[in-house]
């Protein structure tokens, strides 16, 4: 029995999903955002305390790179946006009245991996399995992982799921 890690080539956009965070970007030719906006108002969201935001960079130059703790090149890199959520939506979401200190760090971590998913759909960065038996014979698959790890994990964890049934 052995698995293979294969490009998913019809890959649904991860902001096509329920998500947390709404991704504001500046207009620009290369990424679609969930919306789009000007610098000014970029700027007016991450300073407005109503809502938890962090800002969005991006690495143009062979490729996007995208990340909320910027780059090194000041020629093919900078701000471009920001991704949020509003306070009055984690309250309600989380049924909460107060959002403490530790469930914004939760809720900032969390915004910054639907960045980081976004960047790997952008780059082509998705992947599926498909487990065969001995005899070269699909036995299971599954596709949309936005990481080669987390596609090798559930092949794994499937390879094993099928050699324990028939052990």
């Amino acid at each position: 029995m052995h698995y293979e890690i294969h490009t998913d080539e019809h890959a649904s956009s991860p902001r096509e999903d329920e998500n947390m965070g709404t991704i504001m970007l500046v207009p620009n030719k290369y990424i679609i955002a969930d919306y789009q906006s000007t610098f000014e108002e970029v700027e007016d969201k991450l300073k407005d305390k109503n809502y938890i935001t962090l800002p969005v960079y991006a690495y143009i130059h062979s490729g996007i790179s995208l990340n909320t703790t910027g780059f090194q090149c000041p020629w093919d890199s900078g701000r471009i946006g920001c991704i949020f959520v509003s306070r009055d939506q984690i309250r309600k979401d989380f049924k909460i009245k107060r959002i403490s200190s530790k469930l914004e760090v939760k809720i900032r971590n969390y915004l910054n991996q639907e960045i980081d998913i976004f960047h790997n759909y952008i780059n082509g960065n998705v992947y599926g399995f498909i487990v065969k038996d001995d005899l070269n014979q699909e036995i299971d698959s599954c596709w949309g992982f936005y990481s080669r790890e987390d596609a090798e994990r559930a092949a794994e964890d499937s390879m094993n799921y099928f050699i324990n049934k028939v052990a």
